[in-house]
């Protein structure tokens, strides 16, 4: 080489200089690129190379089961066969797609949604379809080499079997996060988690403990192995002291009386009759037997929607009943949410007050009106001559007038606070109960009659009466009888709680409730306001009619209250019924009373008994016409 030519060696040193450089470039270039991929973006390509081959899970937990006193399920849960799409790195194949489309009926912007979504939440499936029907469960499985990346899994759904029955006590489900439900009303939302009186119990709440699962997939995204799972604890179960039958016949008979009300043409009516309630309580316990609002609504609309994604087809039409429901006011629990002025029912407030504080002698003669001041008083009649007997079954204003003025507003407060009147009730198992007010400081004169500006919840109005009953005895008034866990073991038991008790004499106690038994029942030269409601019935009733005029309205929106307890000689269940807009207390609230009784005493079947429609004969037999004894 010695004898090579200068300029060629000087070109073959380039030349190899350049090599040189290319190479350090590219290898420059390599160690970069693989810097960037390692060190600023290694755990992102870390995360998808995990996800070809491990996927975690949650594993929803079953809702509890909410049972009646009887065993009866009323909400409960079961598995729903939902397809959903889950992160394989690959896009969907035309043929999967055209699949989806055809199996599930499937727009090409729900499968878009859906994939979109798994760019934000890679770990977690994105649902298609859910509650699959057999047919689709089973295309999709016979396709499902062709479906990459498409999973059908099972998820608890909500299901309530009776539909709408109780829905204001149970409740309803509401999304909560991106994958699970929580209660969003009635018991559902109170033992959603263990409510504050149980924090120490051991419940655990309808909602349950989420699990977890490891799972092991293909590039695909199609199971091919478990690595570990750590299963879900079911909710616990609710055992209620509500009475399905019971809680039926109530919703039944609320119902058809006030169709009935606005189809009448006696008495008041033609009468709105918009909305209405009724609590029964277990007088010897605080249990609630029945507590109905109307009107409701099927929480079983709500079960679905946190599985829809928005903007289908299928979470409009759900999204359109709800916002009805709203429209409506259906979620207001009126049995505890709802005040309402008691009309005639205070009277026995006030005779209890006069027995005690040394009235119950007083007799006078009632012309039909009472002259106070410049102002004149018009009573419902001219009664004659009324002792408190005859004055609280005929409902006399003009004589619970007088008992007012002479005991004045604060004495009648002192007796209605020892009832339990000045506050809630104590319910805790169902939030949202508002307090009552009785009017301190005002006219005593409609103080006394309950008019003005007297407000009660109807289950405050149920455990007067179921007070009464009891002799001054007050009880907490609960719903919930027992919590068990997922193998049927009891965990929380409840025990009737005395809340107060109004310690008086025995005599005063019978004398009242004697006098209340006069309200149902005809005696010597008189019979009382709800006579014509309850004359053939075979039990006796204690109780007190309620007509609750609202300024500024006709007679056909008076609120119209029947409140009693029965049989009256051994108490067992206390009833009060409220009709908004339903005319007076006999006609527009006492016939669902005597509705419900005649079920509870099993003389008349629950709508649940069989499928035989009650609804004229009990119509018929109850009555809506005004008469003469209507009163307060």
């Amino acid at each position: 080489m010695t004898g090579e030519d200068p300029e060629r060696r000087e070109q073959r040193e380039r030349r190899s200089r350049a090599a040189i450089a290319v190479l350090a470039v590219v290898t420059l270039v390599m160690v970069l690129r693989l810097g960037y991929m390692q060190i600023l973006h290694g755990d992102r390509y870390a995360l998808y190379a995990q996800q070809q081959r491990v996927r975690p899970l949650d594993l929803i937990p079953a809702r509890g089961d909410i049972l009646d006193a009887g065993g009866r399920v009323l909400a409960t849960s079961r598995p729903a066969y939902t397809a959903s799409l889950v992160y394989t790195g690959r896009p969907l194949p035309d043929e999967a797609r055209r699949l989806l489309k055809e199996i599930l009926g499937v727009t090409d912007d729900e499968i878009d949604g859906a994939l979109a979504e798994l760019q934000l939440y890679p770990f977690q499936p994105a649902r298609l379809r859910v509650d699959l029907t057999p047919q689709q469960h089973t295309l999709l499985e016979e396709n499902r080499m062709r479906l990459p990346g498409v999973v059908v899994e099972a998820l608890p759904l909500r299901v309530y079997p009776e539909g709408s029955l109780a829905s204001h006590v149970l409740g309803y489900v509401r999304q909560l996060g991106q994958w699970t439900v929580q209660g969003a009303s009635g018991l559902e939302r109170t033992f959603d988690q263990p409510p504050e009186y149980l924090a120490d119990s051991g419940v655990v709440g309808l909602a349950g403990i989420s699990g977890r699962l490891l799972v092991e997939v293909d590039v695909a995204g199609r199971l091919v192995g478990v690595r570990e799972s750590e299963p879900p604890r079911q909710g616990d179960t609710l055992r209620l002291t509500l009475d399905a039958r019971l809680q039926a016949a109530a919703e039944q008979a609320l119902r058809e009386h006030m169709a009935a009300l606005r189809e009448a043409r006696t008495g008041n009516c033609p009468c709105p009759a918009p909305a209405a309630a009724l609590v029964a309580i277990d007088v010897r316990t605080g249990g609630i037997k029945a507590m109905a609002s109307v009107p409701d609504f099927d929480p079983n609309v709500f079960s679905l929607q946190p599985f829809l994604r928005r903007g289908t087809d299928r979470r409009q039409e759900v999204d359109q009943v709800i916002q009805g429901y709203i429209e409506e006011g259906v979620f207001l629990n009126r049995a505890i949410q709802s005040r309402y002025p008691p009309g005639s029912v205070f009277k026995v407030v006030t005779a209890l007050a006069g027995l005690e504080n040394g009235l119950g002698s007083l007799a006078l003669t009632c012309p039909g009106y009472l002259s106070y001041g410049r102002r004149v008083y018009r009573d419902n009649a001219a009664h004659g001559h009324v002792d408190l007997e005859e004055a609280l079954a005929r409902s006399c204003n003009t004589y619970f007038w007088t008992m007012g003025l002479r005991l004045g507003t604060e004495r009648m407060g002192q007796t209605a606070s020892a009832l339990g009147l000045d506050g809630t009730s104590g319910l805790r198992d169902v939030a949202g109960e508002v307090a009552s007010r009785f009017p301190h400081g005002t006219d005593p004169l409609n103080t006394a009659i309950g008019q003005g500006e007297h407000l009660y919840t109807p289950i405050q109005i149920a455990s007067l009466m179921a007070t009464v009953a009891n002799h001054g005895v007050r009880h907490r008034p609960y719903l919930v009888d027992a919590v068990l866990d997922p193998d049927g073991s009891v965990i929380y038991q409840a025990e009737p709680e005395v809340l107060g008790r109004v310690e008086l004499p025995e005599a005063v106690w019978d004398r009242l409730i004697d006098s209340m038994v006069g309200v149902t029942t005809c005696r010597s030269g008189y019979c009382g306001t709800a006579y014509s409601r309850f004359a053939d019935a075979p039990y006796t009733v204690a109780g007190k009619t309620g007509t609750a005029e609202r300024a500024g309205y006709s007679s056909a929106w008076n609120y119209a209250w029947f409140a009693s307890f029965a049989p009256a000689e051994d108490p067992e269940i206390a009833v009060a019924v409220i009709v908004e807009a339903g005319g007076g207390g006999s006609s527009g609230a006492g016939p669902v009373a005597r509705r419900f009784y005649d079920v509870y005493f099993g003389l008349q079947p629950s709508p649940l008994d069989d499928g035989r429609d009650w609804s004229a004969a009990e119509r018929t037999s109850a009555g809506t016409g005004h008469t003469s004894e209507e009163g307060g």
